[in-house]
């Protein structure tokens, strides 16, 4: 099928890493001096909070009042290093010194909330906490639902902001819809002595909350699913005290980090505890900690008063940042191996300075600027690798006047790779990519050069040279080529068999030791088969009836020989039904994109709709595209794209390529593109690559920044 279920759980996981295109070092290797930042705040100010607004730039928030010499009172969007001239919501505080911390958080819904002992926003008279629209001017039609203005909520992709209420309880309410909190979830922790402090929301649907237990000084850890009014799953003491920051790593461990100097880590699930790191020399001080990754490698940031340091999830210490002791950071943004500083401090790594933000590695690189790539034919597929690159698979015999017959690689710099070269004698029809960045591809092939025995139908090719491995070819017994192509986070590869030989049904092959079939799992048959699509834990099936386009599910689990009886089915009115993309939006939910018409509650679900996990129909999230869905793509800040030749969105007009909010479908009108595509890629933190006989060149990048303009030309058509 499309190409978005094969690179969504790659997305998913640059998303847990919070990129933002940072320029970093090899892991374990001791850092370059911060560079000089170009970021000066006068009147001894400080940066309290930092958030990063997906597209626009980076929001600060302190009690500085001036930013590169223009006047900001303690709030400012930053653009590349410059203060954003248009955003400035102009803010009135209580004093100079905050009782509260001042701080700017931002939403999935793309709101900002500002709060602290603020008193006024752009001329209107406020409580402590606001929300204003993305430009920066105040929504005045939400309400603060708490009067503590010590606010520091999280945010779910279903529309819900948790934050610790004035009596000390956790509550919920509507990100649309100032004013009450949801008066059927409410969380009162299970130790009455204990104070809710700290709340972090995990990547499913549970709440992490630290309290403090007044009777006995120490930390009460709690999970909390928000699917069931605040019932508490379980709660842990620790006999540390003071958490200050929670963070969750993707494998199912929970970081706690304490004011003292000591990192916890536990079992998601149940809560078990295991030994505390203890970093030698020890930590004090400790404000605040980030979890981030490059690739497959998983490390920690930690701030403490003698600077930031950056550890293995084990505890060896990587890498050092010092600052002047009598500084400190307030926030940290990583990506990859390197970070971004929010604090106080003068000097960093011995370089004087009056900045309050340092960049490590020489700043943030906007999108590429070119690519120099042209020959004639069509690009019909671009599925991104884990170390940057792009397989680009289409209709073509030349790429940057290198001979490319249908498939080559894009570095992450965005030019033809010269050293990966793939010649087949037939077609390439699908490709999917290992955690490894290996290559494997399906087509009507028998035979690839530089091979040591043929290849049939199947073939795995080295990730840096695109050399086939003759040594993995599956026995599937396959005379044609493969229907379909399906790859899971384990590198176990899901084969749709030719229709010609439909009774070989869906095998999975394994891809060590040499590919053969994994004979505990399958063969899957469904009848009419249309293409797989893999999903989470999940391999989804289409079957294409007459009238009716059925899905069905089958689990990856060792052992499962059939579907699971989770079952779908969408229906176009009296006209023939299309499913063209399946897979998840950044939760995990299902989309399915297409031309179809789905009738549910009255409601009417044209080409594009989205499911709960036991395949009911989300009731609150109404795109009402007008054309058919070709393709979806989700970015890491979890904004959703869908291409095709639809006119409208909602009330709004699209030239079929539009990006919606993940909270309730609405288009972002600052994201016009000029023309619609058949099949969009997110290639990384920065660009969507789009395919498409609309544009001048049938392969272009769009920036996901705002405008989706500046489009740079891939391959010319000649």
């Amino acid at each position: 099928m499309k190409t978005f279920a094969r690179i969504t759980w790659y997305a998913q996981r640059v998303a847990l890493a919070a990129p933002l295109g940072l320029v970093g070092v090899a892991h374990g290797q001791m850092p370059e001096p911060l560079v000089r930042p170009d970021i000066e705040l006068v009147d001894v100010g400080e940066i309290q909070s930092v958030a990063d607004q997906p597209h626009y730039g980076l929001l600060i928030a302190g009690t500085f009042t001036r930013v590169n010499g223009e006047t900001r009172n303690g709030l400012a969007r930053m653009v590349h290093g410059n203060t954003d001239p248009n955003w400035n919501p102009n803010p009135s505080w209580l004093g100079s010194v905050p009782l509260v911390p001042r701080r700017v958080r931002m939403s999935p819904d793309g709101g900002v909330f500002v709060s602290g002992d603020l008193v006024e926003i752009a001329g209107h008279g406020v409580d402590c906490i606001v929300k204003l629209k993305p430009d920066g001017q105040l929504d005045t039609a939400w309400t603060a639902p708490t009067t503590n203005c010590d606010f520091d909520p999280v945010f779910d992709r279903e529309g819900w902001m948790y934050f610790i209420d004035s009596d000390h309880s956790v509550r919920r309410t509507r990100l649309d819809v100032g004013g009450s909190a949801d008066p059927y979830w409410t969380h009162w922790p299970a130790n009455g002595f204990a104070e809710p402090y700290k709340l972090m929301l995990e990547f499913g649907d549970s709440l992490y909350v630290a309290s403090k237990t007044v009777r006995w000084n120490q930390t009460l850890i709690g999970k909390v699913p928000t699917t069931l009014n605040g019932y508490e799953l379980w709660s842990r003491e620790d006999q540390y005290d003071t958490v200050v920051a929670m963070q969750q790593s993707e494998y199912g461990v929970v970081y706690l980090a304490y004011a003292q100097g000591t990192i916890r880590k536990f079992d998601a699930r149940n809560g078990s505890l295991s030994d505390a790191i203890m970093p030698n020399p020890a930590l004090a001080g400790v404000r605040n900690m980030k979890l981030a990754s490059s690739g497959f490698d998983e490390h920690l940031f930690v701030a403490a008063s003698g600077g930031v340091r950056k550890f293995s999830t084990n505890g060896s210490d990587l890498a050092s940042y010092p600052h002047a002791q009598r500084d400190f950071v307030n926030e940290m943004i990583p990506s990859g191996s390197s970070v971004l500083l929010a604090g106080k401090f003068s000097a960093v790594d011995g370089q004087e300075s009056q900045s309050l933000l340092a960049i490590h590695g020489g700043g943030t690189p906007g999108p590429s600027a070119t690519y120099e790539i042209t020959g004639p034919g069509k690009i019909e597929e671009v599925v991104a690798q884990s170390n940057g690159g792009a397989i680009v698979r289409g209709s073509f015999i030349k790429a940057d006047k290198l001979p490319r017959r249908e498939i080559f690689r894009l570095t992450p710099e965005g030019i033809v790779d010269p050293g990966w070269s793939v010649q087949a004698n037939d077609g390439i029809n699908h490709v999917v990519i290992g955690s490894d960045s290996a290559v494997y591809i399906g087509g009507s092939f028998t035979n690839i050069v530089g091979g040591v025995f043929p290849l049939r139908f199947l073939a795995k090719l080295d990730a840096a040279s695109g050399s086939p491995l003759s040594w993995w070819g599956p026995s599937l017994g396959l005379q044609y080529a493969p229907l379909d192509l399906a790859i899971d986070a384990q590198d176990r590869i899901y084969v749709a068999p030719p229709v010609q030989q439909a009774n070989l049904g869906v095998r999975r092959v394994l891809v060590t030791p040499d590919g053969e079939p994994d004979q505990n799992w399958g063969p899957i048959h469904v009848s009419n088969m249309g293409g797989i699509d893999l999903v989470g834990d999940y391999l989804y099936l289409q079957s294409n009836q007459p009238n009716t386009i059925d899905i069905f599910r089958a689990e990856l689990v060792a052992g499962t020989s059939g579907t699971s009886g989770w079952y779908f089915a969408l229906q176009n009115g009296n006209s023939v039904p299309a499913l063209n993309a399946i897979g998840a939006d950044g939760v995990g939910k299902l989309l399915l994109g297409g031309r179809f018409e789905w009738y549910g509650s009255g409601d009417v679900r044209r080409n594009l709709l989205r499911l709960d996990s036991v395949g009911g129909v989300d009731e609150s999230w109404l795109p009402q595209v007008n054309g058919g869905v070709n393709d979806i793509a989700v970015d890491a800040a979890g904004e959703i794209y869908i291409a095709g030749d639809f006119t409208t969105v909602g009330t709004q007009a699209s030239n079929g390529l539009a990006r919606l909010s993940p909270i309730d479908a609405t288009p972002r009108a600052d994201w016009m593109p000029a023309h619609g595509a058949s099949s969009i890629c997110v290639a990384d933190a920065q660009r969507l690559f789009v395919v498409g006989d609309d544009w001048r060149n049938t392969f272009v990048a769009l920036p996901l920044s705002v405008g989706g303009g500046g489009e740079v030309p891939a391959i010319e058509r000649n």
